[in-house]
C-alpha cells in the first residue's frame, strides 16, 4: 500500500450566549496528514480570535462593566498520531499549543 497525504482547510465560527457572559470565537486553518498503513500522523495551525463581553445579568449586578469588552488573538498548533494495529482498534494521541498553554488528548476505541 501507498502512502496518502491528505491537506484540509478548516473555518470555524462558535457564539455563546449566557446570562453572564457573550462571547464568539472563529478561526481559520490548516490540517495535513498522511495515511500510511497502520498508522496516520497529522499536523495542524489555526489562527484563532476570541472576544467577549458581559452578558444581561452581569450588567444588571454590576452596571459599571457596561461597554466593557475583552478580545485575545493567537495560533494554535496540533499535532498527533492515529495508529490502528488491529482492524477494529484506534488509537489516538495528540498535543496542541496555544500561547503559554499545552494540552494533550488521548482515546482507544473500536471502529467499524
Amino acid at each position: 500500500s501507498i502512502a496518502v497525504l491528505n491537506v484540509s482547510a478548516v473555518y470555524n465560527s462558535n457564539t455563546i450566549s449566557h446570562d453572564y457572559i457573550k462571547g464568539t470565537t472563529t478561526g481559520i486553518g490548516a490540517v495535513a496528514s498522511v495515511n500510511i498503513p497502520v498508522i496516520q500522523p497529522f499536523v495542524g495551525i489555526t489562527s484563532e480570535s476570541t472576544s467577549v463581553t458581559p452578558g444581561s445579568k452581569a450588567l444588571t449586578d454590576a452596571p459599571l462593566l457596561d461597554g466593557m469588552s475583552g478580545r485575545s488573538s493567537g495560533m494554535r498548533i496540533d499535532g498527533g498520531l492515529n495508529f490502528s494495529p488491529f482492524p477494529l482498534l484506534y488509537i489516538y494521541g495528540g498535543v496542541s499549543m496555544v500561547a503559554d498553554g499545552t494540552g494533550y488528548t488521548g482515546a482507544i476505541g473500536l471502529k467499524f
